[in-house]
């Protein structure tokens, strides 16, 4: 959004400067030539300001992404921690699996955004689940679900 903002502010600051520009050369009888170079400078001004505003706020998301990614795999503690409390009796499985079938997601009851989902997660696997605005469901498994 802010992106669009940008651009929309940018090209109505290049149409304020090239209705100048064409006033003032029309009220001070201005070369034609000269006139025409400085409207297609100012035209490829806004193109390449433009441009960078894109690449600026596409290098901003994919940072983002990027430090999200970075936390996940520093920030999530690996099975079978010192710290765990939790002991299973011996009857509970040493390995397990998570498996899903024919799953549909949606938001908040709106229409299924996925649909006929079919994922296997094996025993120690990680498994990082990013969603359209970046954040993520972990899947770690050890034991059986």
């Amino acid at each position: 959004m802010v992106q669009q903002w940008l651009t929309l502010t940018m090209n109505i600051l290049v149409t304020i400067i090239a209705v100048l520009l064409v006033v003032l050369a029309t009220q001070m009888g201005s070369n034609a030539g000269s006139v025409g170079a400085g409207l297609v400078t100012l035209i490829t001004l806004g193109g390449t300001m433009t441009n960078i505003i894109m690449a600026y706020t596409g290098l901003e998301t994919s940072l983002g992404a990027i430090s999200r990614l970075k936390s996940f795999g520093e920030d999530t503690e690996l099975e079978g921690d010192q710290h765990d409390d939790i002991v299973p009796g011996d009857e509970w499985p040493r390995l397990g699996h998570v498996e899903m079938k024919a799953v549909d997601a949606s938001y908040n009851g709106t229409d299924t955004v996925l649909k006929d989902i079919n994922l296997v997660i094996e025993a120690g696997e990680k498994v990082a689940v990013c969603g359209r605005t970046g954040r993520f469901v972990l899947f770690t498994t050890t034991l059986s679900v």
